[in-house]
């Protein structure tokens, strides 16, 4: 079990889906709780996937819920 996220910095353009795969044997979330870009992937188990959309350009910063020292950002040009 890695419990992190891979690659932990992504640099995307506006309008780009961003895919979360759980290729981990333990459940894993990608969570983003502030108000802009929120999202929540709920409770992914191994295999499971997850897409969000980014809109605006920004910083993004989240986590798994699940074990909180899974930390990544997204920056959106």
């Amino acid at each position: 079990m890695d419990y992190k996220f891979q690659p932990p910095l992504l640099t995307v353009s506006v309008g780009t889906t961003v895919k979360w795969v759980n290729k981990d044997v333990a459940p894993h979330t990608a969570t983003r709780n502030a108000s802009d870009e929120a999202f929540d992937s709920g409770r992914m188990g191994p295999g499971a996937v997850f897409e969000h959309t980014f809109h605006a350009p920004g910083t993004y910063g989240y986590l798994c819920w699940l074990h909180q020292g899974m930390q990544g950002r997204v920056v959106v040009q």
